[in-house]
């Protein structure tokens, strides 16, 4: 319970750290991926001291560094991360790779946001494991993937969602399946579907409970994906897949969720 507390009161404190990183790097995506391809270990590595001390509501002293000595990665399952004076070169080498990847992307000529979604999946996940601290790292990878990937879009909400795990915006420190990661990312990159105006008519108004909804959900289309399900409890997410889908389909103007729904579960 107390962590819990702990871990809510950090949230003004959590988001105005990412703002202030987010000043430093640039808001679009070009922007975040000049900052990226301008980094080395030591600077990157600062980045990631000040993330943790924000999540961790301590402050960036003199003596403030990589406590994560011996700390196990994960309590079920859990891998063993390397010693902790391998910690910094191996942080150095990922820089390094993740910079020699994005000018390969570049040169194919990828746009910025699908690299920078891609860069959001794979370094968080790589830091995460290597524990670089003795607490807070799944905090300090969730935010690390926040800015890299939605630096345009922060939200006091989404950086809420990053401490306490919930919501599609949770930003998970483990990489997302691939076909929804390229869904959202497609998504991001396709701001035409504002046309398409969403007739939410899949329930009777008796039915408000988002629990009673889900059930009716999956008794009414018992072929609906449950990634589907689970984005419904995200309204935001869900309604853009929707007009996402109805874009693709030659579909405008209003558009019947109800409808929609029996398309996808076909």
């Amino acid at each position: 319970m107390l962590e819990k507390i702990q871990r809510n009161e950090s949230v003004q404190h959590l988001h105005e750290t990412a703002i202030d990183l987010v000043e430093e790097m640039g808001e679009q995506p070009q922007q975040r991926l000049n900052w990226f391809m301008e980094q080395t270990g030591e600077s990157f590595g600062s980045v990631l001291l000040q993330v943790n001390a924000a999540a961790r509501g301590l402050e960036v002293l003199a003596d403030y560094g990589f406590d994560g000595e011996g700390v196990q990665a994960g309590t079920i399952g859990g891998s063993i991360p390397p010693d902790q004076e391998d910690k910094l070169t191996l942080v150095d080498e990922l820089i390094q790779v993740a910079q020699e990847c994005i000018a390969a992307e570049i040169e194919k000529g990828e746009d910025p946001q699908t690299i920078m979604g891609g860069l959001a999946v794979a370094i968080p996940a790589v830091i995460n494991k290597l524990h670089l601290f003795a607490d807070g790292n799944g905090r300090t990878s969730r935010m690390l993937r926040m800015v890299l990937r939605d630096g345009d879009q922060l939200e006091t909400e989404k950086t809420r969602a990053l401490i306490v795990k919930s919501g599609i915006e949770k930003y998970d420190t483990t990489p997302a399946a691939p076909v929804e990661r390229a869904i959202l990312l497609d998504i991001r990159r396709d701001n035409g579907t504002n046309s398409i105006v969403l007739e939410d008519d899949l329930f009777d108004d008796d039915i408000m409970i988002v629990e009673e909804q889900i059930k009716t959900l999956m008794v009414s289309y018992p072929e609906l994906d449950r990634k589907i399900i689970k984005a419904y409890e995200d309204t935001s997410n869900f309604s853009e897949s929707l007009r996402l889908l109805a874009k693709n389909q030659g579909l405008q103007g209003k558009v019947s969720i109800k409808n929609m729904l029996g398309r996808i579960s076909e």
